[in-house]
């Protein structure tokens, strides 16, 4: 009975390290798994009790041994069963706990996989939302710059007409002081006129005799003429109803080109400003207008034109003013208004003219010239006739031009005679005025011969200026819609 004693003593203590253990090892289990703990420490606790009971009541022990036995017995296979289950349930809990860590593992790489392919994603998407905003940057700021050019256009163009305005209210208050002038002197004169008159009358009398023998001459060669004229008014007819046709025609796949004109004036031509106001309201020019500048105005204003144009650029210029024949050098000039005689340093040549044309980079260039001894620039040259059929405003809208029109030849010529302009210039504003739709300078031309010859003694020219790069073309007038 001791050995037995000692032996329940030894399994009850084992099994209450097993029960100790396993209550250590089962802390973290769930509220269940705590309940059943309390459970099984209340059967140490009942076991312990029933020990004390045992040794208080050994004898009566004895007598019931094989009793309690066998409930020993059943108590201990079902706490071995107990444990045995509790185990059992722990290597389920540790086999489930392995489980869902590998499922964690394998759903945090499926994350971590989308999440890098989101982040992909994302940068790909920032990348080509950054190249939409650098291109959308670009274009802002390429429009910027085009509204500003536009804005410095347009107030340029603003600045140009006021000092147009500026210019011609000038040119009317001198026009009147003038003619305030001339009326006082024409009084002054028609009375030494009266004093005079019988002495002029003999001189009269011979000037008449003479006239009528130039006349006599002059008839003949007006009567050749006329002939001549006859055949300029037919072509000028054909060329105005060819211009009729082609007014109602498209000119859309045609590039003329940016206008630009420069107009200088020296001294007493003032009706500059209605050349310029009809080449800007009729036409579109972009018109820089000199008055009475000096050699090196006009020098710098050709070099702007060479820095500021380009191959789809027209070129107008226009001067009216003073011009010399060198006879020792048979070389003609322009003379500015701080020129000095028999000084060239400050003569304007007509070589240089002509090397400004050969620079400069606009397509078209044509030079109008209102001025004594300006054919010297177009002498030995001669523009044919044209056939304006198939594609030709094209073909002359794209070839190079460097032409001039001047107001005569090796002579001087009139500065009045044109209801307050001079005959070439009138006839100038009129052609212009008279065209509809496009005119080339061939057209231009003819349109002007006529009457320049009709009121004054001169006979304008027309050809390309030789050794400045012309190329075929001709200068073309568009008129705006």
């Amino acid at each position: 009975e001791g050995e037995e004693d000692k032996t329940r003593q030894s399994e009850i203590a084992r099994l209450k390290q097993e029960i100790e253990a396993q209550s250590r090892a089962k802390a973290q289990l769930t509220e269940r798994e705590s309940r059943e703990l309390k459970d099984r420490e209340a059967v140490v606790a009942r076991l312990r009790k029933e020990a004390g009971e045992r040794q208080q009541v050994e004898a009566a022990r004895k007598a019931s041994e094989e009793k309690e036995e066998k409930a020993r017995v059943a108590e201990m296979a079902r706490l071995k069963q107990e444990a045995e289950e509790s185990r059992r349930a722990e290597a389920a809990r540790k086999a489930r706990e392995v489980e869902e860590d590998k499922a964690r593992t394998a759903e945090m790489a499926r994350l971590k996989q989308e999440a890098e392919k989101a982040k992909q994603a994302r940068l790909a998407e920032i990348a080509q939302l950054k190249q939409q905003a650098e291109e959308a940057e670009k274009a802002r700021l390429a429009e910027a710059a085009r509204l500003k050019r536009e804005a410095g256009e347009f107030q340029k163009a603003l600045a140009q007409r006021n000092a147009l305005e500026a210019e011609e209210e000038k040119a009317r208050q001198a026009e009147i002081a003038r003619l305030k002038r001339e009326a006082g002197e024409f009084q002054k004169a028609l009375a030494e006129r009266d004093a005079l008159e019988a002495k002029e009358e003999k001189a009269r009398q011979a000037e008449i005799a003479r006239l009528k023998q130039e006349a006599e001459k002059a008839e003949k060669a007006r009567q050749a003429e006329i002939a001549s004229l006859r055949q300029e008014l037919e072509e000028a007819r054909q060329a105005r109803e060819a211009e009729a046709e082609k007014a109602d025609e498209g000119f859309e796949d045609i590039q003329f080109g940016r206008y630009h004109a420069l107009i200088i004036g020296i001294q007493k031509y003032r009706h500059l400003p209605k050349v310029a106001r009809v080449l800007i309201e009729e036409y579109g020019f972009r018109v820089r207008l000199m008055i009475d500048p000096t050699h090196g105005e006009i020098i710098d204003a050709l070099d702007e034109y060479r820095e500021i144009l380009n191959g789809k650029d027209n070129l107008l210029i226009y001067y009216a003013g003073h011009g010399w024949l060198d006879e020792d050098s048979d070389r003609g000039y322009w003379l500015p208004v701080d020129a000095k005689p028999n000084r060239r340093s400050r003569w304007v040549s007509n070589a240089t003219i002509t090397d400004t044309l050969k620079a400069l980079a606009a397509k078209h260039v044509m030079v109008v010239a209102d001025s004594c001894y300006s054919g010297t620039l177009v002498r030995s040259a001669t523009m044919g006739p044209r056939q304006r059929t198939g594609n030709y405003w094209k073909r002359m809208a794209e070839k190079w031009t460097r032409v001039a029109i001047t107001s005569g030849g090796l002579e001087p010529v009139a500065d009045k005679g044109g209801g307050g302009h001079s005959p070439f210039a009138k006839a100038f504003i009129d052609a212009l005025e008279d065209n509809n739709a496009v005119m080339d300078g061939t057209q231009l031309f003819s349109k002007m011969r006529r009457p320049v010859m009709v009121a004054a003694e001169q006979t304008p020219q027309y050809s390309d200026v030789r050794g400045a790069g012309h190329d075929g073309g001709d200068f073309l007038f568009v008129r705006k819609k």
